[in-house]
C-alpha cells in the first residue's frame, strides 16, 4: 500500500502538497487509520480549531499537508509490514515501542525525525532484525 492510497489520491503529485491536500484525504487517513479526529489533530500536530476552518475551506495548507502525507507513507508502510491487515497495523502504531523509549509510532510521527525512526524500525522489521 502506498501513502497515495491511504489519502485516497489517485497519483503522486508533489505539487499537490505544495497547494495544500484537499481536506477529504485527512478524512480517508482518519477512516483507514481508525483515529478520532481529536487524535489525528494530536498526531499531526494541527490545532482541533484549525482542521474545523479547513474542513470549511476544503483544503489544508502545505505544512498541514507535509504532516498528514509524513502520517500516511508510514501508516502505509506499518500497514505493508503487517501483509495488509489494516487492524494490526492500527494496533502496532498505537503500541508503546522499546526502540522509541515506550513512546508509541503514532507519537513518533508528528516530526521528521521521529517519522524517519518509525520508519527504520519498520525496516528492521521487514527485514528479521530485532527491533
Amino acid at each position: 500500500m502506498e501513502a497515495e492510497a491511504v489519502l485516497g489520491l489517485k497519483k503522486r503529485d508533489t505539487s499537490l502538497i505544495q497547494k495544500g491536500l484537499p481536506f477529504r484525504a485527512l478524512r480517508r487517513f482518519q477512516e483507514t487509520s481508525g483515529l478520532t479526529l481529536s487524535k489525528l489533530a494530536e498526531v499531526l500536530d494541527i490545532p482541533k480549531r484549525t482542521i474545523t476552518h479547513r474542513s470549511a475551506r476544503g483544503v489544508l495548507s502545505p505544512s498541514e499537508s507535509d504532516r498528514l502525507y509524513r502520517g500516511a507513507r508510514i501508516f502505509a508502510m506499518a500497514i505493508n509490514l503487517f501483509e495488509g491487515n489494516q487492524s494490526a497495523a492500527r494496533e502496532w502504531m498505537a503500541k508503546p515501542e522499546i526502540a522509541f523509549q515506550g513512546r508509541t509510532p503514532l507519537e513518533m510521527i508528528g516530526t521528521d525525525m521521529g517519522a524517519q525512526e518509525v520508519a527504520a524500525l519498520i525496516g528492521r522489521l521487514e527485514d528479521g532484525m530485532p527491533a
